[in-house]
């Protein structure tokens, strides 16, 4: 599975702390929702079902939602969508699950808080990707 990070000012923090806890993922990053949508289109419709998208909430131009809302009406269900935040409000969480988010995490303080945020989203959505055991 590839992560696309998406985030305007933390790509380098995040991508560093994503290659820490799953070195074996490829990851690519985005400083623009609008590069990340031309990362997405160059997938197959395999690779995108795979891909893992973590993407920022506030960002110039085209932001967060607006780049969740155009993954989900191109392709979907399409990939696993992560949003990241510093806001913590009711509305701004709610907006993003409205737009089509999977899950929404509020940005940790310092390297160490975000590797170990990486290390919970992957491993997450690894074991739910994982088709279920077949009863015997």
């Amino acid at each position: 599975m590839a992560i696309l990070v998406v985030d305007d000012e933390d790509l380098p923090l995040l991508k560093r702390a994503f290659a820490a806890s799953c070195p074996q993922r490829k990851i690519i990053g985005c400083t623009s929702a609008v590069d990340a949508l031309a990362e997405v289109e160059k997938l197959t419709p395999d690779r995108l079902a795979e891909l893992l998208i973590v993407t920022d909430l506030k960002m110039p131009g085209m932001d967060g939602k607006e780049l969740i809302r155009s993954i989900r009406e191109r392709w979907s269900p399409g990939p696993v969508i992560i949003a990241l935040s510093t806001s913590s409000y009711r509305k701004d969480i709610d907006d993003v699950f409205a737009a089509g988010a999977n899950a929404y995490h509020e940005k940790p303080m310092g390297y160490h808080e975000t590797v170990g945020l990486c290390e919970q989203i992957t491993t997450y959505w690894d074991s739910v990707r994982q088709p279920a055991p077949t009863p015997d």
